[in-house]
């Protein structure tokens, strides 16, 4: 079974057990509630409990992040809940830019939707279960070569097109797929409508469409990507950019389909 699939099966369909204390199944509301209440605190304390990554330790910080090595050590990892829109797990090593500036490049991403339940208070087997699949890929990581910056990367175009081709297929079903613009040689913007004429949202804005941009920094030698929504005030139809939904930065020597995977997981997640 793949991960996306088990983690979205309850713990007693995944090992075959039923709670005799548990109530009458009541149906999950997912429009309701798209997002359960993960424990999120007890997933970081499995994740430390697994114990290093080679020489690396892992440390807390933040309360929504476990790094393995130091913040400024080329090489060290770190598991992050997003704190940002998207509900997700992003696993990231530290490089240095063609600048000589630290960067955290985006090797993979996890999505944690609602699509389980809690038998009760004290269970923890999904925390556990994300535990040990970032556990796993933060070790393959690990042993594989370090990402590189590159100033003469020339095949943003290519990567755009693969992106924007995925996107087209796979996207939050509240969104249409409208097309792609490119501004220049370096930056590109995929674009989405809503459903109907825009989408309130709880601050009684409306949105009014959902931008992907993908661009090529030049000086650092690195891909930056970011999503985010456009919306008006008081139902009009002004498109003023929001805070992001995702910020990931990645590098030309990442395998195309390895980023065109990691975005589509992250912007399935809005």
């Amino acid at each position: 079974m793949k991960f996306f699939e088990w983690i979205g099966t309850s713990p007693e369909k995944l090992f075959g057990f039923t709670n005799p204390q548990k109530s009458a199944p009541v149906a999950q509301n997912y429009t309701e509630h798209p997002i359960e209440q993960l424990q999120i605190e007890t997933c970081l304390d499995e994740i430390v409990a697994l114990g290093n990554i080679g020489t690396k330790s892992p440390v807390k910080d933040f309360g929504n992040i476990v790094t393995y090595g130091t913040k400024d050590q080329v090489g060290s990892l770190r598991v992050e809940f997003s704190p940002l829109g998207s509900c997700r797990i992003t696993i990231q090593r530290l490089i240095k830019d063609a600048q000589g500036e630290s960067k955290w490049i985006t090797r993979y991403a996890i999505p944690v939707i609602n699509d389980y339940e809690h038998l009760t208070v004290q269970d923890i087997a999904i925390e556990k279960m994300l535990a040990v699949r970032a556990n796993d890929i933060v070790a393959f990581i690990d042993s594989s070569d370090l990402e590189a910056p590159d100033t003469s990367y020339q095949s943003l175009e290519n990567l755009v097109v693969k992106i924007a081709s995925n996107m087209k297929l796979r996207h939050p079903q509240v969104m249409v797929f409208q097309g792609v613009i490119k501004t220049d040689i370096n930056n590109y913007i995929i674009y989405f409508s809503y459903n109907g004429f825009g989408l309130e949202a709880p601050d009684h804005k409306k949105v009014n469409q959902f931008n992907v941009y993908v661009s090529f920094d030049p000086k650092a030698g690195l891909i930056h990507s970011w999503g985010a929504e456009h919306s008006s005030a008081n139902q009009g139809y002004e498109y003023k950019p929001q805070p992001p939904e995702w910020d990931e930065w990645f590098s030309p020597n990442q395998d195309d389909q390895e980023i065109v995977t990691i975005l589509e997981k992250i912007f399935k997640t809005y």
